[in-house]
């Protein structure tokens, strides 16, 4: 997209921003442009960003005796605190006036002992210590006593300038005194008197054995004697330290130029960069347009290798027509218009690279230095500040406030990659030994030339290829977001709409940045699809595509079929097929089957009915004459058993009340298949009078069998009802016809002869088992009545 700078078009869009409303625009428009600082941790708010560390000397890891790098109050400062330098020597007595010569040198254990006559001891050497100021003197005096003391003494006496000062006396001592072992007596001569080299130097010390009386209690042994000093002295070193500042460079304000770019001649490109063609002429290489960024000013050129070149800068206003080259040398400021080129030429050497800056990049520091700098080396004391490995400049540590400021641009990353900002500082003393403290401290370092210039530019997406869908099919899912890009808002965000130009042949939605397409049922032809894309801005894409929906000729439809259906013989089974056609007169639509049986009624429904018992797959077809479908549906034909009461007889002037009489019954199986193990059940009302079983009737077949039914007492009218399979053991066609009932009229007695007479004739009627079975019974009924009678009668005593 070309950028907008008609005025009114900008002041309108800027209008639309401040007032938010999000209207898609199409354009591409400056929306913000900033100065930007580039390394906001020069402000030293958080010392976290900063890696501090110190060192002494030229050993790496051990750390800095008395310096101190720390980041406080928004400040980096550099501690640098030396104490006194104070050394302590001792000198030993050289001379004897006494001639006690094992006692000069030092404490080696051979010594001069006395029981009366003194010992004197002197000149002590301190020539080299004579320039340094003495801090303090104490008298070190090596020395024995072997036994302990009674009566006599021994006294430690020193004379200087005409001037005698006993310093101790040793006297009545409860035990031996033994400071010949390393541990010399030490005595102190600060209270005595100012003491100066010579006077210690010259100092004469007795040690005096006074015997009291005739045997002497012991004496006195002296091994050495010398005068230990404190005293300034000078001294030298170096410490150090140093915060380092490492964070991905946000921006760069600059540009590399590509080295195989714009037009070249007589050049080669190697591994150094760009060279002169071997034994040729000067090469030359004219850079590629650059252009001045909005709202930003031309900075530095940089060139970096090892060549002998000159350099001359076209400037443009519109990136088309140029003007003559102004010369220029490297790191210079460069002046030109919003678009530039550099015309190099090579005389010898290597370009390994080419930045052109913007806004001059430019590091500045403000500090200061304060305290005590005398005992620094000024040659070798200062603070330093580095790029990356780039020592940009140095301060040295003179006391008072410093601001500086460096052009950077050379030194800086590209974007993405690490900025490494270093601060050191060297302090390297060589002093009398004096204390000093001197504080280095930085109180902000700025990085500027940093910038952003925000362009707020339309989404750009891959146009859709057109949509091909058929009648009645199923729609279509176009992956369509994941195609756009936008310089500022993120895929995810960006808001896809789609709208169909013809909702009545095709509908389209958006689903989390896909294009679903969906056409209406029974409809063909073709709808434009308008598609846009709009950023958080408002910016706007769009394009349109064609939905192409094919006519399809739509196949009958009909209900699912069971896989299988049962059919008893002799019977029908309709199911409903409900065959529809859209494009298609239901009467064309032709429904076939394989067998006769299996027939197509007035309604369209499909009926079986077989002809024989067995297993039939039938095969039904339906066909518009375009398309055909074939199904298939298993017939299981029965042909099951039916049983029937066909007749019950018996005679009905037995029927007399008490009697027992023969009740036959008579089943016919009216099916095409045989029954086997029927059961009979003969009930008087809803009492069970007996029951009996045949043991096979074949298809159509006639079998009987008896039940025996002892009348009841009361003469008069009673049912009687037979059932046969009264429990539906056996598969039947129907079952509704297992049952007989009728009437039955029950005879009262005559007379008692006629009553025996006739329970004589009952009695010999019955069958052998039923009259073993009523035997049973009676047996039976009497062992209940004994367990349940009353118990034996036992007499009392």
């Amino acid at each position: 997209m070309e950028q907008r700078t008609n005025g009114c078009v900008a002041g309108i869009l800027v209008l639309l921003m401040l007032v938010s409303i999000s209207t898609p625009v199409a354009g591409d428009v400056v929306i913000r442009s900033e100065v930007v600082d580039i390394f906001p941790s020069g402000t030293f708010d958080n010392s976290s960003e900063w890696a501090l560390t110190t060192q002494y000397g030229f050993t790496p890891g051990e750390q800095a005796h008395w310096t101190e790098t720390m980041i406080t109050d928004s400040h980096l400062s550099f501690t640098h605190e030396r104490p006194q330098n104070v050394v302590e020597d001792t000198s030993w007595a050289l001379y004897s006036p006494t001639s006690s010569n094992l006692s000069l040198g030092i404490p080696d254990g051979g010594y001069s002992w006395s029981k009366g006559p003194e010992i004197e001891l002197t000149n002590f050497d301190m020539t080299a210590l004579s320039n340094d100021p003495l801090l303090n003197a104490t008298l070190m005096v090596a020395f024995a006593i072997p036994e302990t003391l009674q009566d006599d003494q021994v006294r430690i006496e020193i004379e200087w300038d005409g001037n005698i000062e006993l310093l101790t006396n040793f006297a009545h001592t409860p035990s031996a005194i033994d400071n010949m072992q390393g541990n010399p007596l030490e005595l102190s001569l600060d209270g005595v008197t100012n003491w100066t080299w010579n006077q210690l130097e010259n100092l004469l010390v007795t040690v005096d054995y006074v015997s009291v009386g005739g045997i002497d209690d012991s004496e006195v042994r002296v091994d050495a004697i010398g005068i230990k000093v404190l005293h300034q002295t000078q001294w030298s070193g170096l410490d150090s330290g140093k915060a380092v500042y490492s964070e991905l460079l946000a921006m760069s304000p600059f540009e590399d130029i590509d080295l195989s770019s714009g037009s070249q001649n007589n050049l080669i490109t190697t591994s150094c960069g760009l060279e002169v063609v071997t034994g040729g002429n000067p090469g030359g290489w004219i850079t590629p347009a650059l252009q001045l960024p909005h709202d930003q000013t031309w900075g530095r050129i940089h060139l970096f290798g090892n060549a002998s070149v000159s350099i001359e800068i076209q400037s443009s206003t519109d990136g088309a027509s140029w003007s003559s080259g102004v010369g220029i040398t490297d790191g210079s400021l460069i002046s030109a218009g919003n678009y530039l080129r550099a015309d190099i030429v090579i005389f010898d050497g290597c370009i390994s690279g080419l930045r052109i800056d913007f806004n001059d990049p430019t590091i500045s520091i403000n500090g200061e230095i304060t305290g005590m700098t005398d005992g620094l080396q000024a040659e070798y004391s200062y603070l330093s500040f580095a790029i990356g490995t780039n020592l940009v400049s140095t301060q040295p540590m003179t006391v008072g406030s410093f601001s500086l400021s460096f052009p950077i641009g050379r030194y800086l990353p590209v974007s993405g990659e690490t900025l490494d900002v270093g601060v050191g500082a060297r302090f390297y003393w060589s002093s009398n030994g004096v204390p000093e403290t001197v504080v280095a401290q930085i109180e902000d370092i700025t990085l500027s030339g940093g910038f952003v210039v925000e362009w707020d530019y339309d989404p750009t997406c891959e146009r859709p290829a057109d949509v091909y869908l058929n009648e009645d099919g199923i729609g279509d899912v176009v992956s369509f977001r994941n195609t756009c890009s936008d310089d500022i808002t993120p895929v995810s965000n960006l808001i896809v709409t789609a709208q169909s130009q013809n909702v009545s042949l095709v509908e389209v939605s958006v689903e989390d940045g896909r294009l679903v397409f969906n056409q209406q049922p029974e409809q063909s032809g073709i709808a434009p699809v308008d598609i846009n894309v709009v950023d958080e801005r408002g910016n706007l894409w769009s394009t349109t595509i064609d939905v192409l929906v094919a006519s399809v000729d739509d196949p009958p439809t009909y209900d699912i079929l069971p896989q299988e259906v049962l059919v008893p013989v002799g019977e029908s089974v309709s199911i409903t097929l409900n065959v529809q056609d859209i494009d298609t007169e239901i009467g064309q639509v032709s429904i076939l089957t394989d067998k006769s049986w299996a027939t197509i009624d007035q309604y369209r429904n499909l009926n079986f009915a077989p002809l024989s018992p067995g297993t039939f797959d039938i095969s039904i077809s339906f066909s518009d004459g375009t398309t055909t479908f074939t199904e298939s549906i298993t017939v299981l034909a029965t042909s099951d058993p039916d049983l029937l009461v066909e007749s019950v007889e018996f005679d009905s002037e037995k029927m007399i009340v008490g009697s027992v009489n023969e009740i036959k019954v008579w089943v016919r199986n009216d099916g095409l298949s045989p029954a086997s193990l029927v059961s009979i059940r003969c009930f008087n009302g809803q009492t069970l009078i007996g029951s009996a079983n045949i043991t096979h009737i074949s298809a159509e077949g006639l079998e009987s069998a008896s039940c025996y039914w002892q009348l009841p007492m009361d003469a008069g009218n009673t049912s009687l009802r037979v059932y046969v399979d009264p429990t539906h053991d056996i598969f039947e066609i129907s079952e509704t016809n297992n049952e007989y009932s009728s009437s039955v009229n029950v005879l009262p007695l005559d007379n008692s002869a006629t009553t025996e007479a006739q329970q004589d004739g009952w009695v010999a009627n019955l069958p052998p088992s039923t009259i073993w079975i009523v035997a049973v019974s009676v047996i039976v009924c009497a062992i209940i009545a004994l367990q349940l009678g009353p118990g034996k009668i036992r007499r009392e005593s």
